[in-house]
């Protein structure tokens, strides 16, 4: 039970820290909220100064449905590391 609350405290670390990176760049972030909790559904970083360096810093955030990264300098190699999220809608 200790292991599974640390887990998931870790969690909740890595995706606050990815959250603020994004609003660091200007990005916004869309959330969807349901009876038992509140989780980022949504994140746009289009227009944005996002790297592809940056990228890695977004896995925190793992059950998103959608990323926009339109008018921003992310090559298509960046783009194959967002395979990470499972339940990211194309």
């Amino acid at each position: 039970m200790a292991i599974l609350v640390l887990l998931l405290v870790m969690e909740n670390q890595s995706e606050k820290n990815s959250l603020k990176f994004v609003k660091s760049l200007g990005g916004e972030i869309e959330y969807k909220k349901n009876e038992v909790a509140e989780r980022v559904v949504f994140v746009n970083l289009s227009r944005t100064s996002i790297e592809d360096s940056d990228v890695d810093k977004l896995k925190g955030i793992r059950r998103i449905i959608g990323l926009d990264f339109s008018f921003t300098s992310i090559s298509d190699k960046a783009l194959s590391q967002i395979r990470v999220y499972k339940n990211l809608e194309v």
